[in-house]
């Protein structure tokens, strides 16, 4: 490899490390609405029985320096990655509107 390619590739390199995707893995905490109203919902948690419906509420809170970037959250509803036999469902809401469904096979927002 001559000087000239090395550097090429260098500069490459530090153009690429731009574009690097962050991400962070957080659970973020959320609420689950019972009979006696919303109670934390400590994660992996076993709830519920067939066709059944519940309702989740948390608050996502976008980084300063992420204001004018591309963010997705990702979103398991299942403990298992591979199991998607019961295929738990959801919708999302922002802001009250509703945004997207969510299931084993689609999980970003």
């Amino acid at each position: 490899m001559t000087n000239f390619e090395f550097e090429r590739i260098q500069k490459i390199l530090i153009k690429l490390k731009s574009f690097r995707i962050k991400e962070q893995p957080i659970a973020i905490p959320v609420d689950m609405q019972t009979s006696e109203g919303w109670q934390p919902y400590a994660q992996g948690t076993f709830f519920g029985s067939k066709n059944q419906y519940y309702t989740f509420k948390g608050r996502i809170h976008i980084p300063a320096d992420w204001q004018e970037q591309t963010v997705a959250i990702r979103i398991y509803t299942s403990l298992n990655e591979w199991d998607n036999t019961t295929n738990p469902q959801m919708k999302v809401y922002l802001n009250e509107s509703f945004v997207q469904a969510i299931d084993v096979n689609h999980r970003e927002v």
